[in-house]
């Protein structure tokens, strides 16, 4: 089973920033468990959160 920190995800290289990441699991639109201190997501809520996002528009080349 694979889980990730919020850092790893809202790391400069994520797709996310670590307040939204926040927000969303506040308002329960992402799943967050916690272990000790730490705020983890696990791989499958994380595919769930994201395959709920909207399909982003293609843009053509000109």
């Amino acid at each position: 089973m694979t889980a990730f920190r919020i850092k790893d995800l809202a790391s400069p290289k994520g797709p996310i920033s670590r307040a939204t990441l926040f927000r969303h699991i506040a308002e329960g639109r992402l799943v967050a468990r916690k272990v000790g201190s730490a705020t983890v997501i696990l791989a499958e809520d994380w595919r769930r959160y994201l395959e709920g996002k909207p399909i982003a528009a293609r843009h053509n080349a000109a």
